[in-house]
């Protein structure tokens, strides 16, 4: 704040008061980039393994781990810290243009809406201005919807640094198998541990362009390879 603008508050200027309401709830909308990983989320971000698994208690930071490098590889914003995983635009072989294609992934469509998509993008009731990507990035004209659930993107353009708008589609380990064929991707967040029969396909997916997956989960359930590894 600037001098004069502290004067005007301070003397009780109600427009000034709501100006930096205005301005403090914009700044918060960006707060990806000010995101300070615990000493355990920055091991998970650093790594360059085309796998990774951010794995522990409930309510340890996990979900938003994910979501908050999401943010990184959508924006092509990172912070200073960041040595892990860059993704930048690749030329798509059959129209010659560049592209960037991510997807985020979770369990069923009303959890993928009400924890995935609105950490990252925001909600449909609020215009998509309550996510951690601020809405200059996101081109709300962009989105197509989900059917069956009611708020739910199914897929959004985010603008990225490059001047390439990256494809950022919304998934659930519900839909199925065939739901996840014939689609080339770049990076993929899987939020809590999918299906063994999803991850073939997963891993089909960003093959052919050199991708790579990262998770975020607490293993409640069997001890599974994926753990294991």
């Amino acid at each position: 704040l600037d001098e004069s603008a502290i004067r005007q508050i301070a003397s009780g200027d109600i427009d000034a008061f709501k100006e930096l309401v205005i301005a403090l709830k914009d700044e918060e909308r960006r707060r990806f980039l000010h995101y300070h990983p615990y000493v355990k989320q920055l091991e998970f971000h650093s790594s360059h393994a085309t796998e990774r698994i951010l794995s522990g208690a409930n309510q340890s930071g996990k979900s938003l781990g994910g979501c908050m490098e999401t943010c990184f590889h959508l924006t092509g914003q990172y912070p200073d810290w960041w040595t892990g995983h860059r993704v930048e635009p690749r030329v798509n072989a059959t129209n010659g243009e560049k592209e960037i294609n991510g997807w985020v992934i979770g369990t069923d469509s009303k959890t993928v809406r009400d924890s995935l998509q609105s950490k990252i993008i925001g909600t449909e009731g609020r215009g998509f201005r309550d996510g951690c990507i601020h809405p200059d990035y996101i081109m709300t004209e962009s989105i197509l919807k989900s059917r069956g659930v009611v708020g739910l993107v199914d897929t959004v353009y985010i603008k990225h640094k490059s001047g390439c708008n990256v494809k950022l589609q919304f998934r659930s380990y519900e839909q199925g198998r065939e739901n996840l064929q014939s689609a080339t991707i770049d990076f993929v967040y899987c939020d809590e541990e999918p299906p063994a029969d999803l991850i073939g396909e997963l891993r089909a997916r960003l093959g052919a362009t050199g991708g790579f997956m990262y998770m975020a989960f607490t293993p409640l359930k069997a001890v599974s390879a994926r753990v294991l590894g």
